[in-house]
């Protein structure tokens, strides 16, 4: 692929909305994209076709992992990756937070203690999370919808085809 300088990007998040503008992406920042793509390519692919009870709960649970990956990547590469080039110009850093903060954090953290609730007391949690099924589908959803697109644009920033197609 030829190297792209700067990359539109466009992503809907949850809770915030549309997220626009540029980003052209440091040496660094292909480096650290090229690390979470892969880290989220290889861990998200099964949130799309999620249909038994057991798969729903490894999924909320990846996700937690994936959330602890992306700090460990932030605080690995520092400023370096959120230092703004330009003017309205978005960074890897910038981009990424707003996925911990807004795509995430807000799920790992709900869903998590559901689970972690309903193993310390079974007997009187297995009709809430039975009706929190549903709601727990749905999350995994939409995140699967804002990480493919997030994995499209790291693709691009790596400077590499996108696989995402596949899932």
């Amino acid at each position: 692929m030829p190297d792209q300088k700067l990359i539109n990007v466009s992503l809907n998040l949850p809770y915030i909305g549309e997220i626009n503008g540029v980003w052209n992406p440091s040496e660094i920042e292909k480096e650290a994209s090229w690390e979470l793509y892969i880290l989220l390519i290889t861990n998200i692919s099964f949130l799309k076709t999620i249909s038994d009870d057991a798969l729903i709960r490894e999924s909320v649970f990846v996700l937690r992992t994936i959330f602890i990956s992306l700090n460990v990547i932030l605080i690995k590469y520092g400023l370096s990756i959120h230092k703004q080039k330009g003017k309205n110009q978005l960074t890897f850093g910038y981009i990424t937070i707003l996925i911990l903060n807004h795509v995430l954090r807000p799920i790992v953290e709900k869903w998590c203690n559901v689970f972690l609730k309903y193993d310390q007391d079974i007997e009187n949690s297995v009709d809430n999370i039975d009706c929190s099924i549903p709601k727990i589908v749905n999350d995994l959803k939409v995140i699967h919808e804002v990480l493919n697109d997030f994995i499209n644009l790291l693709a691009k920033a790596a400077n590499i085809p996108s696989v995402i197609y596949f899932f």
